[in-house]
């Protein structure tokens, strides 16, 4: 699944997700993610994982 760039980067902003290194194609730059670490359990259906294109 891709989020919008905005999307991906407000949430990391707010340190909801984690970026991992990136993987780059002469196309697009392509960022694996992960939710950052919470003391507090997540929500159901919570975000798993995701992959930001840039």
């Amino acid at each position: 699944m891709a989020l919008p760039t905005d999307e991906c980067d407000a949430l990391h902003a707010a340190g909801r997700i984690v970026l991992g290194d990136p993987v780059v194609d002469p196309a697009k730059t392509t960022y694996p993610v992960r939710p950052a670490l919470r003391s507090a359990p997540a929500p159901a259906g919570a975000l798993r994982q995701a992959a930001l294109t840039a």
